[in-house]
């Protein structure tokens, strides 16, 4: 959605609209919701674990809750899938169009993506864009101030030997400011 060129602000309200308007976080969750904008939108945790859990306790697959797009490997293993499944489901997307991009974007690495069949070319050219990518991000920033640096520290002076001064005596003379006890 955001990229559709909503705000996350917007999102959020849209979201909350139709929550106060009777959506469940589990049916947000089929219409494409992420977790995040679930979040957004008000939904508690709880709120959006259970939904999660239910549709996987209801048969929702890897391969549908992966056709989403917006769940990582991860973010699958947290709902109760397992590592079999979830490595398993790599060629179950890619047979439902699934990109070697839009699967290394869902966590999967690339022996993986080489492994359930995509093509070194594929997993290449998604590796050369992402070394594209923080290549171009180097030269398109501004160039970084760079750290003043620092004085280096003066050789301080020696302190001198003190020489004796000779002392004069000075006469002494009563105070007149002195109290005298009352009598």
């Amino acid at each position: 959605m955001v990229l559709a060129g909503w705000t996350p602000a917007q999102l959020g309200a849209a979201l909350a609209a139709r929550r106060k308007g009777g959506l469940t976080a589990e049916a947000a969750v089929l219409l494409g919701f992420s977790k995040g904008n679930l979040a957004m939108g008000g939904y508690s945790l709880a709120a959006i674990n259970a939904a999660h859990a239910s549709l996987r306790a209801g048969g929702r697959t890897v391969v549908e809750a992966g056709a989403c797009g917006h769940f990582t490997t991860a973010q699958l293993a947290q709902h109760g899938y397992t590592v079999e499944e979830i490595d398993g489901a790599l060629a179950g997307l890619r047979a439902g169009g699934m990109t070697a991009q839009q699967a290394y974007e869902l966590g999967f690495r690339a022996p993986q993506l080489i492994a359930d069949g995509f093509s070194t070319e594929e997993v290449g050219g998604v590796l050369a864009a992402l070394k594209g990518q923080d290549e171009s991000s180097k030269v398109e920033s501004e160039p970084q101030p760079q750290p003043r640096p620092r004085p280096r520290p003066q050789p301080q002076p020696q302190p001198q030997p003190l020489t004796p001064t000779p002392l004069t005596p000075y006469p002494l003379t009563p105070n007149p400011l002195t109290l005298t006890p009352d009598p």
